[in-house]
């Protein structure tokens, strides 16, 4: 999916800088993010270390010792990464989980800037939606009754997916979602990988099949067929809803006069 320029550019996922400006929601959001990869290379690292040890176990063990310690020895040289070996057999699920969870983060933080928006400025709610009286009537006083509507305004438009935040985004924040076509792209590819992964065990859709084919996707994806992103895709995909999440998260900060604090500052006090 990278341009011809990037393509022998290792990709890494994001991590951010303890400088950067963001909201307490932003910070979890960041949080989240790095700890969804953190747990990935946990294991790899596990797994690494395990081969390390165990050969070095075999050579110790090699050393004046006898026929069967060669032997032993003979063995875990040729197969020194089993225990990584055996990490990769799970990588199907390893990568389904990394993009299911960074895209539920993603959307978590879109109805949490909304929410943290609508606090803020209380006159976004307005629309022409009803509320029964017995409700009004449940709430003592103002600013119960405005928690209870932006929590359900919230829960609702969760349920409407990303396409439901975003139309809400723009229409009642008056802010764009996406930068730019590159950007929407890639949103709407992480999106529609996430519902295959947790809907069909990755197998693609009918449905996906032709959303994606509506865009420049770059993926090799066959109806009916599962289809495994590998980590560059992975990264990329991963990397862009941040790049999004901090640009929105700036944008919404300035126009609604939102308080941010350093990435740092956050972490000292979470």
């Amino acid at each position: 999916m990278a341009g011809n320029d990037e393509a022998n550019r290792p990709l890494v996922p994001f991590i951010p800088s303890p400088q950067v400006l963001c909201t307490d929601r932003l910070f979890w959001f960041l949080t989240r993010q790095r700890e969804i990869y953190d747990f990935f290379l946990f294991g790899v690292s596990l797994a690494t270390r395990a081969d390390e040890m165990r050969l070095r176990a075999a050579q110790a063990l090699a050393e004046g010792g006898g026929a069967k310690d060669t032997e032993r020895l003979k063995r875990v040289e040729e197969n020194r990464n089993a225990n990584l070996k055996t990490l990769q057999r799970f990588a199907r699920l390893q990568t389904e989980n990394i993009c299911i969870r960074s895209v539920d983060n993603f959307v978590s933080y879109l109805a949490e800037a909304v929410q943290m928006v609508m606090l803020k400025n209380p006159q976004v709610l307005k629309s022409g939606e009803q509320i029964k009286l017995d409700e009004i009537l449940q709430f003592r006083n103002y600013s119960d009754l405005v928690s209870f509507l932006i929590d359900r305004k919230v829960t609702r438009l969760t349920f409407s997916g990303v396409g439901g935040l975003e139309d809400f985004i723009r229409e009642k924040l008056g802010v764009e979602l996406t930068a730019d076509e590159k950007d929407k792209r890639l949103l709407t590819i992480a999106v529609e990988l996430r519902n295959i992964y947790t809907h069909t065990r990755g197998l693609v859709s009918e449905v996906t099949f032709k959303r994606l084919e509506a865009i420049e996707h770059g993926l090799r994806i066959k109806r009916g067929e599962a289809y495994l992103c590998d980590y560059d895709e992975l990264v990329e995909l991963t990397n862009n809803l941040v790049s999004i999440a901090l640009r929105l998260d700036d944008e919404l900060a300035r126009k609604f006069a939102i308080r941010r604090k350093r990435f740092a500052t956050h972490h000292r006090e979470a």
